[in-house]
């Protein structure tokens, strides 16, 4: 049975960039970062709870670039949030910071006491860890959500989907991308044209129609 094998032990040394790899990493890089924003952001809105404050992209952005930018002297992986990984901390009962600062007292244990215990640790067990706390995320009536709200937003979600199960999880989120931004450059260019009436009665507008009619045509937009 495969094992997860060699952890190396002990703490990170400091390691200063090579500016010469710069131009040699920059096309992965960027796919690594368009890959973990979306994936920080996705997975703050999906656990977010009503109560919680807003989720701001540009905070979260922020803070993932700060994170790799001081993981770039230690050798680091790219930091960002995950799903999987936050699906095992809620079910567990991580609500706060302090989640975080377990983890972090955790990976620390590992490298100086616990590597080569987790060595010996089998690949299937880490595989069913991850698919056990994420069959969870998939929820198909947020698809039916969707649509009820807006069809427009339910071919994205179904176009990101598809993409990254027949492309991979970068391709099939670029494609996304790419279709969003030619449907959205299409409305920019066709934009409906309403001529907005006020209801008879009422100090209400809305946009004519057969079953809205008035006397009071108000503006078209």
């Amino acid at each position: 049975m495969s094992t997860v094998g060699l952890i190396p032990q002990g703490l990170p040394s400091l390691t200063m960039p090579e500016v010469a790899l710069v131009w040699l990493l920059l096309p992965g890089a960027l796919g690594i970062g368009l890959m973990s924003f979306t994936e920080t952001v996705a997975a703050g809105r999906a656990f977010a709870a009503a109560s919680d404050p807003p989720i701001k992209a540009n905070r979260e952005l922020l803070a993932t670039g700060a994170a790799n930018l001081a993981g770039t002297f230690f050798g680091a992986m790219p930091a960002g949030g995950g799903t999987s990984q936050t699906a095992v901390v809620r079910a567990v009962g991580g609500r706060t910071q302090k989640a975080s600062l377990v983890t972090a007292l955790a990976a620390l244990a590992t490298m100086l006491v616990l590597a080569p215990l987790l060595g010996l640790l089998p690949q299937a067990v880490l595989a069913a860890v991850v698919i056990i706390y994420s069959v969870g995320l998939i929820q198909p009536a947020e698809f039916a959500a969707i649509r009820k709200v807006r069809t427009m937003e339910f071919r994205w979600a179904v176009a990101a989907f598809a993409g990254v199960l027949i492309f991979g999880t970068l391709q099939g989120i670029v494609v996304a991308i790419i279709l969003s931004l030619i449907s959205l450059s299409n409305q920019a260019a066709h934009p409906k044209v309403h001529v907005v009436v006020r209801k008879r009665g009422a100090d209400v507008l809305r946009a004519q129609s057969p079953e809205h009619r008035t006397t009071r045509p108000s503006k078209a937009f």
